[in-house]
């Protein structure tokens, strides 16, 4: 049976005509740090390059992690344009944007400050890519611990807000609330953070602050907070690592979370480890898909 195409839509297609396209664009990065050129990861080498090394040709992108045995940088790059155009009724309009992608990448030395091996990776694995930087850290729990989060959702509607999340032995107390309406300072209980995954929406492109689910085991509307249970946040490497670290130690049997951190070898994946310097990382999407 042959399809009709209904009239209205018929005459539309014939007024309307339209283009897309993808096209290569001049390389553009993103650094913690401001523009920069690309990235270049060709000098490490295991085996031979020192931390010193690493630290001062990849300065621009240092999130500024403190650690002996880890380095802990991100960017965004960009190679790819899209474009778009339609025209019909003696007009024409259309835009043309570029496509960004977060790269994060994780460097590791022995004892004597030498790399042992290096990987960049999308955010889509930055949780999981993380478990042995979490596994060293040593906070203790209770050791009270201020992050700042400069974006923190609730749900698919409202306006976002800003908050000083303040991690000690019992709770998180969320502080100095700034923006979002009818949002006031509220603490929940450090037992009811169950896991913290990484967030499909609400991820930009931002080479300082990837983008984060923290999940709770009940309602925060019940610790004076906003309703349901999951918040969608967007905070620093650094600070992700002490919020992974603030969920290990108060829920250590969790499987499939930071938790795991301390029965894993701090193995990368081979699948995406870097052993080729030609390697361009920046084909990697930082966007779940």
């Amino acid at each position: 049976m042959k399809r009709i195409t209904p009239i209205p839509l018929l005459l539309l297609s014939l007024a309307f005509t339209s283009c897309v396209g993808v096209t290569r664009v001049p390389e553009r990065v993103h650094t913690p740090q401001g523009s920069g050129k690309k990235i270049d990861l060709s000098f490490i080498q295991p085996g031979n390059t020192s931390r010193t090394e690493v630290a001062e040709k990849l300065k621009l992108v240092d999130t500024g992690f403190q650690s002996d045995h880890f380095f802990l940088g991100r960017w965004t790059d960009s190679k790819w344009g899209g474009w778009a155009l339609v025209a019909g009724d003696n007009s024409a309009t259309g835009g043309a944007k570029r496509f960004w992608h977060n790269v994060n990448l994780l460097v590791e030395f022995d004892d004597k400050g030498t790399v042992k091996r290096y990987e960049a990776f999308p955010d889509r694995l930055l949780i999981e890519k993380l478990a042995p930087v979490v596994a060293e850290s040593s906070i203790r729990p209770e050791q009270r611990r201020d992050i700042h989060i400069p974006f923190i959702k609730f749900g698919f509607v409202g306006v976002p807000f800003g908050a000083k999340l303040v991690l000690s032995a019992d709770s998180l107390e969320f502080a100095d609330i700034k923006g979002g309406k009818k949002v006031s300072p509220f603490s929940v209980p450090a037992a009811e953070l169950i896991d913290v995954s990484h967030s499909p929406v609400y991820s930009d492109s931002d080479p300082v602050h990837p983008s984060e689910i923290l999940h709770f085991s009940r309602d925060l509307k019940q610790s004076g907070g906003p309703h349901g249970k999951k918040l969608y946040v967007q905070v620093s490497l650094p600070d992700l690592v002490v919020l992974l670290n603030y969920l290990s130690q108060h829920r250590p049997a969790r499987p499939n979370t930071a938790t795991d951190a301390r029965n894993h070898h701090s193995e990368f994946s081979p699948a995406t480890r870097l052993s080729d310097p030609t390697t361009d990382p920046s084909r990697f999407d930082g966007s779940a898909k």
